[in-house]
């Protein structure tokens, strides 16, 4: 302000004069969003802080933390989470009146979470945030069979079949199985093949599991038993279905999450009689 008087004398010295600038209406201005991963994964928790368009983007079974901040003080908050019945009531923080925390139920599924303030002050309460929510899922192992190249084959029933493969998994692959059951003449479930006798593949040294396991293992037919462990005589003519099973390491309900590989066949010829020259 610069003024002059009726006398002349001009006003040179500036006053400093303070203003202070008001939002129009109570609102969230940021957020802090806290992750708080799946243990199988073996990452650490991180937290994003001062974001302004918060999304919540993260692989499922992941817990959040989300902390939101107002330009007023908070008298009490809500938030409506994706298929959960109540309202999720926000958290006070001591000493730290315009903040409030949000504990999130483990994400599961695409969608929108929904929250709003009411104020300490007389005003009416803040307008609702829509906050996007994304989730990866954790997939299936994909599994493959290298040989038999063939999608059928024909062995006697005395001889051996031999399986190569592997699986690969994104985060890692907990155990490998040869399934196998006989489709014709009649149908009929045969026992299970764990690879390497059922051994778990988590790796001593750091607790994690191989994102690729090679599988290579021979199954006897003569030995083959039913579910119930019964031994099964092959005389020829029964056709064997077979294919790999993997498991991967996730501990989020429903897992693990189970991939298979294409189904081949074996033709089962009559039992080969000793060759004369074996011995020799």
């Amino acid at each position: 302000l610069y003024f002059t008087t009726v006398e002349g004398e001009k006003k040179t010295e500036v006053p400093n004069p303070k203003m202070t600038l008001l939002d129009p209406v109570p609102m969230f201005t940021r957020f802090d969003i806290g992750y708080h991963y799946p243990a199988y994964l073996r990452w650490k928790d991180e937290t994003i802080a001062n974001v302004k368009n918060p999304k919540i983007e993260a692989i499922r079974g992941t817990r959040v933390t989300l902390t939101a901040h107002a330009n007023r003080p908070i008298r009490e908050a809500s938030l409506r989470f994706p298929e959960v019945a109540k309202l999720i009531p926000g958290e006070g923080i001591p000493g730290k009146p315009q903040s409030i925390r949000f504990e999130l139920p483990p994400l599961d599924r695409d969608g929108e979470a929904q929250l709003w303030f009411s104020p300490s002050t007389v005003e009416k309460r803040s307008e609702t945030v829509a906050i996007k929510i994304a989730v990866r899922p954790d997939n299936a192992p994909e599994v493959r069979i290298t040989k038999p190249e063939k999608p059928e084959i024909e062995l006697p029933a005395n001889a051996s079949l031999s399986v190569d493969g592997f699986a690969t998994d994104d985060y890692g692959v907990k155990s490998m199985t040869l399934k196998m059951k006989l489709v014709s003449p009649v149908p009929q479930e045969l026992a299970d093949r764990p690879y390497r006798e059922g051994k778990d593949f988590l790796r001593a040294k750091d607790k994690s599991y191989p994102i690729r396991v090679d599988y290579k293992d021979t199954q006897k037919l003569p030995e083959l038993k039913t579910a119930d462990g019964k031994p099964v005589e092959l005389k020829g003519g029964e056709v064997l279905e077979y294919w790999l099973e993997a498991l991967d390491n996730c501990d989020v309900p429903p897992a693990p999450h189970k991939g298979e590989s294409q189904r081949q066949r074996v033709k089962i010829l009559p039992p080969k009689k000793d060759d004369p020259n074996q011995q020799k």
